[in-house]
């Protein structure tokens, strides 16, 4: 694994570093557009990653851009947390194989469901009935158009991809 100034020295092809989540928002604010922001648990333990979401809501609350924020974790302590700092943030537990119905996120008072396509053709139910219970839905990563014209067709929220350019071409 990488150190911290290890990363930060990393350059694209292109010439650019990675960029900072504080040098970040203040470019993404600009666009006024929703941003999923994922928190990501620390192998070192809870009290790591729980301090690491304390970080984010603060670069965030400095930022000024907590209405396009839309935070997403596959931990839900960090879930939690968040929520604690910020309750009117709206936060979607991210998940691989749908461990979590949408009645389960309702119960939490988490805002949505994040998760991997299969989850959802596992549980094509999930999308509609999320709307019944007020959560928004989000899935990843539909890379493919027929998946894509699946999604949007079934009324999703929010779809991740690594081909932006499908779905804006998709766009009616």
């Amino acid at each position: 694994t990488a150190s911290h100034s290890e990363l930060c020295a990393v350059q694209h092809p292109n010439g650019e570093n990675i960029p900072k989540l504080l040098d970040f928002l203040p470019l993404a604010k600009k666009l006024d557009i929703p941003l999923f922001l994922e928190i990501k648990s620390s192998m070192t333990g809870i009290e790591r990653s729980l301090e690491l979401a304390e970080k984010v809501w603060r670069i965030v609350d400095q930022c000024n851009v907590k209405e396009q924020i839309h935070y997403i974790s596959f931990d839900q302590d960090v879930m939690r947390k968040v929520l604690l700092l910020e309750p009117a943030a709206t936060a979607s537990y991210l998940g691989w194989d749908g461990d979590l119905s949408p009645e389960q996120v309702s119960a939490n008072g988490w805002h949505g469901i994040d998760y991997h396509i299969r989850a959802y053709r596992q549980n094509p139910q999930w999308i509609a009935r999320s709307r019944e219970l007020g959560l928004l839905t989000n899935v990843w990563t539909v890379n493919e158009a027929e998946d894509a014209r699946d999604f949007l067709e079934s009324g999703i929220d929010f779809i991740t991809t690594d081909e932006p350019e499908l779905l804006l071409g998709m766009r009616g």
